[in-house]
């Protein structure tokens, strides 16, 4: 057996696309852009993006798993206060 360095595994995915809110590309729908105004939340906020959006051949793999991981957990909490105010709004 040979003796391999652990690398990090970087997730191959972004979490399921709930199909609600997102578009096949993983854009908000444009029916929710108003509302995020209203709320004050930048749209791009959540976007889904893939741990390929955070390649960068320079950047040890184990920081483009940290920032893919850093993103994806502010975009889930940025998700989680929309849908939030949504219900408490009625609007779903």
């Amino acid at each position: 057996m040979q003796n391999r360095e652990q690398r990090p595994s970087i997730p191959r995915k972004s979490n399921a696309r709930p199909s609600l809110f997102y578009t096949k590309e993983g854009k908000l729908k444009e029916q929710f852009v108003p509302l995020c105004h209203e709320l004050k939340i930048d749209p791009s906020e959540l976007l889904l993006k893939t741990p390929t959006d955070f390649f960068d051949p320079e950047i040890p793999e184990k920081v483009q798993a940290q920032r893919f991981n850093g993103y994806e957990s502010k975009r889930l909490c940025t998700h989680f206060f929309f849908i939030i105010s949504l219900q408490k709004n009625f609007l779903i």
